[in-house]
């Protein structure tokens, strides 16, 4: 019975489909973090506009905010594509050797 539950295609095939959602999941942090940077300069340059003598400073504010959502989406996205890989190399290593032997 054992046997029969480690060679179950089904099974593999619903460890192959987690590992693709959690991919797809993962690339949502650098979208997100592109998301905020958009808003952030449209933020920005908004409140630029509206104001009679703007400072480097009051754009500098903004632009501030932008680079972190940046910055957070892009750490995300590393350290999701570093367990995306951990989790690959787990699930090709519990298949088992290949039909056609090691590899040399």
């Amino acid at each position: 019975m054992e046997a029969l539950l480690e060679t179950d295609p089904g099974r593999e095939r619903r460890r192959w489909m987690r590992v693709a959602i959690v991919g797809a999941v993962l690339l949502a942090g650098p979208i997100l973090g592109l998301v905020g940077t958009v808003i952030g300069m449209m933020m920005s340059f908004r409140r630029i506009e509206t104001m009679k003598a703007p400072t480097p400073g009051d754009l500098a504010e903004g632009v501030n905010l932008s680079l972190l959502a940046t910055l957070a989406g892009l750490v995300l996205g590393a350290i999701g594509v570093v367990l995306l890989v951990i989790g690959l190399v787990r699930l090709h290593g519990s298949a088992g050797p290949s039909p056609s032997g090691p590899r040399t």
